[in-house]
């Protein structure tokens, strides 16, 4: 196994290229945090291609993928209630969704999420404590990557209190790294890192530890 230094190094080169990929969804959901954090909550169960999937009727549905805040501001609970269970199925059981899209809108009217950039918020630790608060986004694997997502593409400061996901953690006790190994403002980078695919499509994150170590043994610089 390489050593802990390497390691280091090759998941923050890997890190930096992923970067790069984020750009294409950003433009997916039509540039705008709090579309983005919808996706992460249609995904949280099922990942990313319920997720797309979800994301992608909910455009059809509200004809403009900037006026989605919009729209789902528009209906009451009841609407909201019949969309999230017959025209759109997350995975979640609809009230947990539902919960966890009043939450948001409620978010987006004290912090202005439909704007391109996060960057007027000035108080990132309480926006991050809040925004874990939203259902779906309490737990330790999706709230801190959307959070994560929205310092690496929507221009958030990088909230003092930021956490890795659990996954991300667990990627690096197999590689004999802990978070402690890594400054904070390294934190997106790490945690993008692991979304690298591979040749199949298959997310790094989602390997066994075997075949995770093999990855980063074998890994160079393209």
């Amino acid at each position: 196994m390489s050593s802990k230094s390497e390691i280091k190094k090759k998941i923050l080169k890997i890190g930096k290229e992923c970067l790069k990929c984020g750009k294409k969804w950003k433009k997916e959901v039509g540039g705008i945090p709090f579309n983005a954090i919808l996706g992460a909550i249609f995904g949280g169960r099922f990942g990313d291609k319920i997720g797309h999937r979800c994301f992608e009727r909910l455009k059809i549905i509200a004809k403009n993928t900037q006026k989605i805040p919009e729209f789902l501001r528009s209906l009451d609970n009841a609407g909201l209630h019949e969309l999230f269970s017959k025209e759109i199925k997350t995975g979640w059981k609809p009230e947990l969704v539902v919960n966890a899209i009043k939450a948001l809108l409620e978010l987006d009217k004290k912090y202005n999420l439909r704007s391109t950039s996060l960057e007027h918020i000035d108080k990132p630790e309480k926006f991050y404590e809040e925004l874990r608060k939203i259902p779906i986004l309490r737990g330790d694997e999706i709230g801190p990557w959307i959070a994560l997502e929205l310092v690496r593409n929507y221009n958030l400061k990088l909230p003092k209190n930021i956490e890795l996901p659990k996954s991300t953690k667990d990627c690096l006790k197999v590689l004999g790294l802990t978070p402690s190994d890594f400054s904070l403002k390294e934190y997106p980078c790490v945690d993008v890192a692991f979304e690298k695919r591979d040749g199949k499509g298959d997310k790094i994150r989602k390997y066994d530890p075997h075949k995770l170590i093999e990855f980063f043994d074998k890994y160079k610089d393209p």
